[in-house]
C-alpha cells in the first residue's frame, strides 16, 4: 500500500487531519528527492573517476613518472578543494560524494607512490597507511558506509599478516567455548563502543560504524553457534547433549536481550527485525532436523505446505510483535529504564549541536583535510630524493615461482647473486641483507604478455634490475633490462 492511500486511510478514521496528511506526503516527497540527489552526485563522481582512469591508463606509457604525480595530486587537491567548498557551505550531497573520493584518492595515491618506486610492502603497510592518512575525511563524513569500511580496512591491516582469522575460524569450528568467549568479547565491544557512540554522534559516526560491524559479528557468532554447536548430529564426547541445549540457551538469551533493549529504547523497528530473525532462527533449526522429509515425493508437498505456514505465522507474528512492543514500551518498569539510559548519555554534556567537526575555524578545516596529500607530497618528494642521491647498481634477477612470474602489473622475482658482480659494491662484497628476498617490479599491463614470454621461455637471455644503491637506506629499483637494454625497448624492437 502506497504512502499515499495510507494517508487517506489514515484521514477516513480521523487518525490525523487532512493538513497533517498533507505535510506527511511533503516531507516525504523532499526526503526522497535527497535520496535521488545523492545517488545522482556518486553516480556521477564515479562515472568521472573511471573515466580519469580510463584515460590514464590508455596512456600510461607515454606518462613520465613526475606526470603520473602531478596529475595525480593535482585531482587529489581538486577533489579536498570540493570538500573544503561543501563543508564551508553546508552542501551535505557535495560534501558527502567528495570525502569518499578523498578517501579513495589516498589509496589511490599511496598505491601509485609504490608503482613509481617499485616499493616492496605488502597489504598490511598499505592498509595501515590508508586507513591513518583517510581518517580526517571519515571523521568529516556522516556516511555510516565510509565509517564502517574505514573499521574494515584498518582491522584487516593487523589480521592479514598475523592470519588471526585462522586461528580465529579453526578454533571456533574445533572448540565451543571459545565460540560463546567470542559473544561474550563482541557483547562487551558492541556495549561499549555503542556507549562512546551516544557520547560522540554529534561529532562523528566512526564509532557508530565500529558498533554496527561488531553488532554483525556478534549476529554471525550467535548464528554460528546454534547451527553448528546446535546441531544434534554433531559429534561430541560426554556431554554433548549440555552443549546442545547450552547453544540454544544462549541464542534465546541473545535475542531476549535485543528485544528488550529495542523495547527500552522504544525502537520498533529493531524489535521487529530482532523478533523477524528470532522466527527465522527457529524456522532454520526445523527444517535442518526434518530436512529428509523433503528429499521424498510427500516431501515436496509438505515442503510448499510449510512455506505458506511460515509466511502466515510471519505475517501474525509481526501483528503480534507490534502489539507485545506497545505493551512493552508502555510497561513503568521500562519507561524509568528508558528515562535513566538518556539520563546516562545527556547529563554533564554540552548542548546538543549537529556536526561540531563543521563549527571549526575555517584554517582548521582546511589544515585536516589538506593534511593527507601533503604528507604523501612530502613523501613522494623524499622517496625521488633517496632515489636520486644514490649510485647505480645492476643485479641479475630469476622468477622464484615460475608458475606466477608475472602478477598483475608486476613481476616477482629474486636476486641471482652468484651471477651478479660483487665488484660494483664495497669491498667486492655484495650486501645481499641490505636488498629484498623476493621483490616487485611494476610493468606496464600492455607488455605482460610479451615479457611473460621472454622470461619463461628463453634459457639465454640475461635479465638485470637496475638499483639506486646507498648504505645504510633502502636500495630503489629503478629499471628493468633485458640483454643490457630497458625491456620496454626490447620489446618495441620485436617485430
Amino acid at each position: 500500500m502506497s504512502l499515499k492511500q495510507k494517508t487517506k486511510n489514515w484521514v477516513a478514521q480521523n487518525i490525523i487531519t487532512p493538513e497533517q496528511a498533507q505535510n506527511i506526503l511533503d516531507l516525504e516527497k523532499q526526503h526522497n528527492s535527497h535520496i535521488f540527489a545523492k545517488i545522482s552526485l556518486a553516480l556521477a563522481a564515479s562515472l568521472i573517476g573511471l573515466g580519469i582512469s580510463l584515460l590514464v591508463a590508455a596512456n600510461w606509457e607515454k606518462l613520465g613518472e613526475i606526470a603520473k604525480l602531478l596529475g595525480n595530486f593535482t585531482l587529489f587537491s581538486a577533489f579536498i578543494a570540493s570538500a573544503y567548498y561543501a563543508i564551508v557551505h553546508r552542501k551535505t550531497g557535495l560534501r558527502e560524494v567528495m570525502l569518499i573520493l578523498c578517501a579513495i584518492m589516498v589509496g589511490v595515491s599511496i598505491g601509485l607512490i609504490a608503482q613509481v618506486f617499485h616499493l616492496q610492502g605488502g597489504w598490511a603497510s598499505f592498509a595501515l597507511s590508508w586507513a591513518l592518512l583517510s581518517l580526517p575525511f571519515v571523521l568529516f563524513s556522516r556516511n555510516l558506509a565510509l565509517n564502517s569500511a574505514w573499521w574494515l580496512l584498518f582491522a584487516s591491516s593487523w589480521t592479514w599478516n598475523g592470519k588471526l582469522w585462522e586461528y580465529l575460524i579453526n578454533n571456533i569450528d574445533e572448540h565451543w567455548w571459545f565460540n560463546v568467549l567470542l559473544i561474550i568479547v563482541c557483547g562487551i565491544l558492541a556495549t561499549i563502543s555503542y556507549l562512546i557512540h551516544q557520547r560522540t554522534k554529534q561529532h562523528s559516526k566512526l564509532a557508530h560504524g565500529l558498533f554496527l560491524l561488531i553488532l554483525c559479528l556478534t549476529y554471525v557468532l550467535v548464528w554460528h553457534l546454534g547451527i553448528v554447536w546446535g546441531d544434534t548430529h554433531h559429534s561430541f564426547s560426554g556431554i554433548s547433549w549440555l552443549i546442545v541445549i547450552g547453544s540454544h540457551i544462549i541464542v534465546a538469551l541473545f535475542f531476549a536481550i535485543r528485544l528488550f533493549q529495542a523495547a527500552i529504547s522504544q525502537n520498533l523497528a529493531s524489535f521487529q527485525r530482532n523478533a523477524m530473525m528470532a522466527e527465522l532462527y527457529i524456522i532454520v533449526q526445523f527444517a535442518m532436523r526434518f530436512g529428509d522429509l523433503f528429499l521424498a515425493g510427500w516431501g515436496f508437498i509438505f515442503g510448499g505446505l510449510s512455506i505458506l505456514l511460515m509466511l502466515w505465522l510471519m505475517k501474525h507474528l509481526s501483528s503480534w510483535t507490534k502489539q507485545q512492543f506497545t505493551t512493552l514500551s508502555q510497561h513503568p518498569l521500562l519507561k524509568q529504564l528508558a528515562d535513566t539510559q538518556e539520563q546516562l548519555f545527556t547529563s554533564n554534556s554540552s548542548p546538543q549541536r549537529d556536526g561540531s567537526l563543521f563549527r571549526l575555524h575555517r584554517h582548521i578545516i582546511i589544515a585536516l583535510l589538506a593534511f593527507p596529500c601533503f604528507a604523501l607530497l612530502a613523501w613522494s618528494i623524499s622517496l625521488a630524493t633517496q632515489r636520486n642521491d644514490g649510485r647505480e647498481v645492476e643485479i641479475v634477477i630469476q622468477g622464484y615461482d615460475p608458475r606466477d612470474l608475472l602478477s598483475g602489473h608486476y613481476i616477482r622475482y629474486q636476486h641471482d647473486w652468484q651471477q651478479t658482480d660483487c665488484h660494483q659494491f664495497d669491498n667486492n662484497i655484495c650486501p645481499k641483507e641490505a636488498f629484498c628476498e623476493r621483490c616487485r617490479f611494476y610493468i606496464s599491463e600492455t607488455h605482460a604478455n610479451e615479457l611473460d614470454d621472454i622470461l619463461r621461455h628463453t634459457d639465454q637471455t640475461r635479465v638485470t634490475v637496475v638499483y639506486s644503491y646507498q648504505k645504510g637506506r633502502e636500495p630503489f629499483a629503478k629499471k628493468l633490462m633485458i640483454d643490457g637494454k630497458p625491456y620496454a625497448e626490447v620489446l618495441n624492437d620485436k617485430p
